[in-house]
């Protein structure tokens, strides 16, 4: 079978956003980061891509918390 587009993506890399819904952590979505070559991530891009998911989880948390504290 010929794929229709074979050099889109080769490689990827995900990482779960995790924030604080009041109760328990809950993914509230994901990061994923994409290549057309192969064998381009190494460990510490994996490392890289959990920090920023972290952080991105964090900023959309306090955000959301900023914003529901606003609407009193």
């Amino acid at each position: 079978m010929m794929k229709k587009y074979p050099d889109d993506i080769s490689t990827m890399m995900v990482a779960g956003l995790n924030a604080w819904d009041g109760s328990s952590e809950t993914m509230i979505g994901i990061l994923y980061i994409t290549s057309r070559n192969e064998n381009v991530f190494k460990e510490k891009h994996v490392d890289l891509l959990g920090f920023a998911a972290d952080i991105g989880a964090l900023t959309i948390c306090r955000t959301i918390q900023h914003l529901a504290s606003t609407k009193q």
